[in-house]
């Protein structure tokens, strides 16, 4: 019976085609051809990476590996710092990459969980087990079955059998027994699959843990680090996987971009839930149609905001659709933090993530919230911005501590521009650029796939990598500015070199980020103790900075 099962099975459906199965082994054999972008993936990134900042190095590459000496003269393996050659991170974050890349293909068009997590496996079986798949067999039951599909009601199918003889009913009824039978083992096969791709799964995971694990620096923490395509339950599911993924976007490859939308989401997720929001209630809130009395004066701020969106999809002429749903999810945030409203910076801010989105407005308006109210330190979009000019301050501050000259440099050229103004006040020459660097998280000052890798730190890290961004970018550039005799120079240069950075790829996005994660460990020494001598030592912007906002 089974091989006629098997004979009438090969000749009806082509699904066999697709997949082999070795009987001796049992083991799952793919004969579609390999993916060229996976190994393009593995072998597009080069062996090594200049770095702006200096590294810490040995003179004897066999001793980069080795943990430091603490003050006792015994290694320490807690909090030790373990300084792998740049070369073995850079292929350590091509294998990840690749193997993250590969498992996003097996996922994306999954939930997680379930037959959904092998979609395309599936579908194949789905689609076999169909009504006009599974009546395809061009025979007189054949066609009964397919008449008797089209009786809507019950009712009408006992009339219909009702009219057909005694043999007529028993070739039907063996017809049906037939194709359970063949449709039972084609499931079989499909869950006997699912399993050995989830297996593959699992071992991919572990390869990344593995990875990651080789190339961490703290070993005793990194130990624990385990891999896992999403959040798994329990206390510490959450923090495992986020865990892991911040080792991920410590590598030089970074999160990939295929990636980075499930990241996000998740990250956004996990803050919703801490704090107990009903989503469903809050879009509806959110996103009702019915007009709040300061959805006019806050509308017509968002409108002026819209066509200077900037280096995005959302500019243009022909992105008028595009802005329509940019202004909903603008005013949906600011009808969701009352405090805040809206601020010059995030319709730069709001275009970017629906652009990871893929312009769902939902979405787009958790990861906002998340950046916003979680992220970002508080008061940095309201109060005149202090926050804002408190991480200025403190900016300046550590400009002076890393880059000496390029500081000393800046200060002379600031106490001539104070002598040449007849004694008026200048704003420090580095505000003009950083302020703007700030608000928008550097969207309009570099392209964006570095722009998201920046983002991707600054999830997982916090807002302190803005400021580590800011000193990279201007380590970069430090050459061209201790060039400059004067302020007007000064402001020329850098109008010239903002816009080479934006758009001829002037930093290396790659080299960018090693910077930011080698000038200091985390967190930045003396960072909390400059922001907390600023927050009651500042004076915040004046109050038309802000472009509008709801009161409250």
């Amino acid at each position: 019976m089974s091989s006629q099962l098997t004979e009438e099975e090969n000749g009806d459906d082509s699904i066999y085609d697709e997949l082999c199965i070795d009987d001796e082994s049992d083991e799952f054999v793919n004969n579609t051809p390999s993916d060229p972008g996976l190994k393009q993936n593995l072998n597009s990134w080069p062996n090594t990476y200049p770095v702006v900042w200096p590294l810490p190095s040995s003179e004897d590459p066999e001793t980069q590996a080795i943990p430091s000496v603490c003050s006792s003269g015994r290694g320490s393996t807690d909090g030790a710092h373990f300084i792998y050659p740049l070369e073995v991170r850079s292929r350590t974050s091509s294998l990840v990459n690749g193997l993250l890349t590969e498992l996003y293909d097996t996922y994306r068009n999954g939930t997680g969980s379930g037959l959904g997590l092998y979609h395309d496996s599936v579908d194949s079986s789905t689609e076999a087990s169909g009504s006009d798949a599974f009546l395809s067999r061009s025979n007189p039951e054949s066609a009964f079955l397919l008449e008797l599909s089209e009786r809507q009601s019950r009712r009408h199918q006992i009339q219909f059998l009702k009219q057909k003889d005694w043999n007529e009913l028993k070739a039907i009824k063996e017809e049906l027994r037939r194709r359970i039978a063949v449709q039972s083992a084609k499931l079989l096969r499909q869950l006997k699959q699912k399993d050995r791709l989830k297996h593959k799964v699992q071992k991919n995971c572990d390869i990344v843990t593995a990875c990651l694990q080789a190339v961490s620096q703290k070993r005793r923490v990194d130990t624990k680090l385990k891999f896992t395509l999403e959040p798994s339950l329990g206390k510490h599911g959450f923090q495992q996987w986020y865990d892991a993924l911040k080792a991920v976007a410590r590598l030089p490859t970074g999160i990939p971009n295929e990636w980075r939308r499930r990241v996000w989401l998740t990250l956004a997720d996990q803050y919703l839930h801490s704090i107990s929001i009903d989503w469903e209630k809050t879009m509806r809130f959110t996103f009702n149609e019915r007009s709040n009395p300061d959805d006019d004066s806050m509308g017509i701020q968002i409108v002026k905001d819209l066509h200077r969106t900037g280096c995005s999809s959302y500019c243009g002429q022909e992105a008028e659709q595009d802005r329509v749903v940019l202004k909903r999810v603008l005013l949906a945030y600011a009808r969701w933090n009352k405090i805040v409203g809206y601020c010059q910076g995030f319709n730069i801010l709001a275009a970017l993530i629906l652009e990871v989105m893929e312009g769902n407005e939902g979405d787009a308006l958790k990861i906002m919230i998340y950046l916003i109210d979680k992220v970002l330190p508080d008061s940095y979009f309201v109060n005149n911005l202090r926050a804002l000019s408190v991480d200025m301050a403190v900016f300046r501050d550590l400009l002076r501590l890393k880059l000496t000259d390029l500081s000393h440099h800046l200060d002379v050229l600031q106490k001539t521009a104070n002598r040449e103004s007849g004694g008026g006040y200048e704003p420090p020459l580095t505000n003009v650029f950083t302020m703007q660097w700030f608000l928008t998280l550097f969207a309009t000052c570099l392209p964006n796939h570095t722009v998201l890798k920046i983002w991707d730190s600054v999830f997982f890290e916090g807002s302190e990598i803005i400021l580590r961004v800011a000193l990279a970018i201007w380590a970069k550039l430090g050459a061209q500015i201790e060039c400059c005799q004067n302020a007007d120079e000064f402001y020329s240069t850098m109008g010239r070199l903002t816009q080479e950075m934006l758009e001829d790829n002037l930093i290396d996005s790659n080299e960018l980020m090693q910077t930011v994660y080698s000038m200091a460990t985390f967190p930045f020494p003396q960072l909390a103790e400059l922001r907390e001598k600023y927050t009651y030592n500042i004076t915040p912007f004046p109050a038309p900075v802000r472009s509008a906002s709801f009161s409250g």
